[in-house]
C-alpha cells in the first residue's frame, strides 16, 4: 500500500463516517425531538447532523490514517502478511486515539482494539444481549433487552431475578464481577442501592462486556452529578435511558467512552431555537427530562 493508497482510504473513511453517521444522527434528531411539526422534526434531525456528523468522520478519517500506517509498518517489519498485523495495528491505533485521556485508558482501549480486530478477523462482532439497572431489591430501575432470547416479559422478570439471586451475595463494589448464567457472561458492578449488569453470548471477550459496563456506569455518575443511587437514578430515569441508547444500539456497541456518552445525552436536548452556546449542561438536562416525558405519555 503506496501513499496515494493510504490517502485515498482516509478520505474513503472519512466518506463513511460522515455520511453513515449523517444518516443516524438525523433519525435520533427527529425521534428525540419535542412533539411538533414536521419542521420541527427536521429542524431537531438537520441540528443533530451539524453537531455530530463531521466529528464521527474525522474519528473514521483518524482511524484510518494510524491504522494504516501502523499495518503497513508491522507488515514491513515482520515480512509477512496475516491476522496478527491487523491486531497489532488495531491495537496500537486505538491506543494513540485515547492518549489523550491517559496512559490506563490508552491501554484499555488498545487491548479492547486489538480483541475487536481479532473478532472481526474471526467473523464475529461484539453483541450485547441486554443491560440493566435493578435496585437492591432486584427490582427493575431500568432495563435495555437486545436479544430475542428472552421472547416475552415473563422470561425477562425470571432472567432478571435469577440474575439478582445468584449476584446479590457477591462483593462487586469495589471492582466488577465476572458470571456465567444460563450460558451467558454476566458482567456486574454495585454501586450503593444500584446494581448494573451487562449480559453476553458465552463466547463474548469479558474484556469488551466490562468496557461496556465501566462507561455506562461512568456516563450515569456524570449525568447523576455523583449521586449513583435509587432515587436519583429515578428522578433521571429520561437521562438514563438516553445514556444506554447512547452506548448500545441494537446489540451493537456504539460508545464506551462516558464523557462523549454524557455529552452526546445533554445535546439531544438542546432547543432547536436556542444555540448550543446559550444553553448550560443543567437547562440542557432538564430540557431533555421534560422533552421524553412529553414523549413517552403521548
Amino acid at each position: 500500500m503506496n501513499s496515494h493508497e493510504i490517502i485515498t482510504n482516509v478520505g474513503a473513511a472519512f466518506s463513511v463516517g460522515l455520511v453513515g453517521s449523517s444518516i443516524c444522527q438525523f433519525v435520533k434528531g427527529v425521534r428525540n425531538s419535542p412533539k411538533g411539526d414536521y419542521q420541527t422534526r427536521l429542524n431537531w434531525g438537520s441540528q443533530a447532523v451539524r453537531m455530530n456528523a463531521p466529528s464521527y468522520g474525522g474519528r473514521f478519517a483518524a482511524f484510518s490514517l494510524i491504522y494504516s500506517g501502523v499495518h503497513e509498518s508491522v507488515m514491513f517489519i515482520r515480512g509477512k502478511e496475516d491476522s496478527w498485523n491487523e491486531i497489532i495495528a488495531g491495537g496500537v491505533t486505538m491506543g494513540c486515539l485515547e492518549m489523550r485521556r491517559g496512559l490506563g485508558a490508552a491501554t484499555t482501549s488498545a487491548v479492547l482494539g486489538a480483541v475487536v480486530c481479532s473478532m472481526i478477523g474471526q467473523g464475529s462482532c461484539p453483541f450485547i444481549k441486554n443491560i440493566l439497572l435493578l435496585d437492591s431489591e432486584g427490582k427493575r430501575v431500568a432495563i435495555k433487552y437486545y436479544s430475542d432470547d428472552w421472547p416475552n416479559l415473563n422470561a425477562k422478570l425470571a432472567f432478571e431475578k435469577s440474575v439478582f439471586t445468584k449476584t446479590q451475595k457477591t462483593n462487586a463494589r469495589t471492582e466488577a464481577e465476572i458470571s456465567m448464567f444460563e450460558n451467558n457472561i454476566v458482567v456486574y458492578k454495585f454501586i450503593q442501592d444500584l446494581h448494573f449488569f451487562v449480559t453476553g453470548g458465552d463466547n463474548e471477550n469479558e474484556l469488551i462486556l466490562a468496557t461496556v459496563l465501566q462507561g455506562f456506569y461512568d456516563a450515569a455518575a456524570l449525568l447523576l452529578r455523583g449521586n449513583v443511587d435509587k432515587r436519583e437514578a429515578l428522578e433521571n430515569l429520561d437521562l438514563i435511558l438516553l445514556c444506554m441508547d447512547e452506548i448500545v444500539d441494537g446489540g451493537m456497541v456504539l460508545e464506551t467512552d462516558a464523557n462523549v456518552i454524557a455529552g452526546k445525552v445533554a445535546s439531544h436536548s438542546v432547543d432547536s431555537a436556542a444555540p448550543l452556546s446559550e444553553q448550560t449542561i443543567s437547562q440542557a438536562l432538564a430540557t431533555a427530562r421534560e422533552h421524553l416525558t412529553r414523549s413517552l405519555l403521548r
